[in-house]
């Protein structure tokens, strides 16, 4: 999945962090939102910001030593939106830290500032509601190939018994796994006769 993201983050009492080049900046106690975007692999993006030892590259990386990742929110998207994400939120925020995470476009920030836990918070949740256009966008560009495999499964039927057990055996692989590593996994199956 590629799209753009917002880490929800708290910060349990006012404290003085060094942030790379920005330097040692005054955060106040409260919740953060830190927007971003994965154009390759969102999960992997997700995993990577609630690992406890990594390199520091981005502003985030400083930040999230000092705080606790209490959530985030993503929307499948398939182009780099993140600022205009960020510009939605900045909206019904209580404020932002200058520069942090928007040092390469022209957004005063990707990193806001709420008193309260944004996600109990009905216009935040709104923001993430999946837009129509984004949807048919997605869709449009992936329907050759939706079609493509509804053809592929009305003809699977026609298969052996066999051969319909490891298509069903690949769709339930393929959610926790890559599907190369499942086809390998179901070919050695039927190698061996399973």
């Amino acid at each position: 999945m590629k799209g753009i993201y917002c880490l929800i983050i708290y910060l349990n009492k006012n404290k003085k962090i060094s942030i790379a080049r920005l330097g040692r900046i005054h955060f106040k106690r409260g919740y953060y939102c830190y927007i971003g975007s994965a154009m390759t692999n969102l999960e992997k993006r997700i995993e990577r910001h609630h690992a406890k030892k990594k390199k520091k590259y981005w502003h985030i990386d400083y930040f999230l030593g000092h705080t606790k990742l209490i959530g985030f929110k993503a929307l499948e998207m398939t182009s780099k939106e993140e600022c205009w994400l960020s510009d939605q939120i900045r909206k019904i925020s209580d404020g932002e830290v200058k520069r942090f995470g928007s040092t390469d476009c022209g957004c005063p920030s990707h990193l806001q500032y709420f008193k309260k836990n944004p996600l109990k918070l009905r216009r935040f949740s709104r923001i993430f509601k999946p837009r129509l256009e984004d949807l048919l966008k997605s869709y449009a560009s992936k329907k050759v190939a939706i079609k493509k495999r509804l053809l592929e499964f009305r003809e699977m039927w026609k298969e052996p018994n066999e051969k319909i057990f490891a298509e069903l055996c690949f769709c339930i692989c393929t959610p926790q796994s890559k599907a190369r590593a499942c086809s390998s996994a179901i070919e050695r199956m039927e190698r061996i006769g399973i």
